[in-house]
């Protein structure tokens, strides 16, 4: 699978400020929460491949030449709103501990295209099947993200996450397969399943200068 560039855009905005104990020799002793508001623009697409040579099945068939090479190119291009929240608190002078989570309903215009070549006997058929559809459906992401940051000094921290991403409703290049084209002699149906989800997650390191 090949995530292609993405971006999003967000408003960020400090709605409330809780006091955790600040004092004047600790006036950084503050818990914030946020709300956030945007657009965020996904593209992803996706290759899947099924080979297969020979087939006997004694007494039934007898077509050791027989080959099948089944190629599904799937891709999804999701736009849309998408809200959430972010909190954050620092637990000592140079130490912030935060987290935050992000939900987003996408209008996905989801595409795949199918080409299946094969030379068989038994049925006898020789050629290449084709087929393609596209169409716009409804896409769902969710977003979890916490981190740490080190202030180093102001306005200079190293920042250190964990994000965890699922998209649900999207087209997956495996969900197209239809095994029956060779059976109907080459007539492909454009199966277009948007049922499938992926979840991604990894970890990041940052510099963040605050001016």
């Amino acid at each position: 699978m090949n995530t292609r560039p993405s971006f999003e855009l967000n408003i960020v905005r400090d709605q409330v400020n809780f006091d955790s104990g600040r004092t004047k020799a600790n006036p950084w002793k503050e818990l914030v929460v946020s709300w956030m508001g945007g657009v965020r623009y996904l593209k992803m697409a996706e290759f899947f491949a099924y080979r297969t040579r020979g087939n006997l099945i004694p007494g039934i068939v007898n077509d050791p030449g027989a080959t099948l090479d089944y190629e599904i190119k799937s891709f999804n291009r999701m736009f849309g709103p998408q809200v959430g929240f972010r909190s954050s608190g620092r637990v000592r002078k140079k130490l912030t501990l935060g987290g935050e989570g992000r939900f987003a309903i996408l209008a996905n215009a989801g595409e795949q295209r199918t080409q299946v070549p094969a030379t068989f006997t038994t049925p006898a058929f020789f050629g290449t099947a084709t087929g393609e559809q596209s169409d716009i459906r409804r896409s769902f992401v969710y977003q979890l993200g916490v981190w740490a940051e080190y202030h180093i000094f102001e306005p200079l921290s190293v920042k250190v996450g964990f994000d965890f991403l699922r998209i649900a409703g999207r087209v997956l290049a495996p969900r197209q397969l239809d095994p029956g084209v060779i059976l109907r002699l080459g007539n492909l149906l454009p199966l277009n399943d948007d049922e499938g989800a992926t979840n991604f997650d990894g970890y990041s390191v940052s510099t963040v200068y605050k001016f």
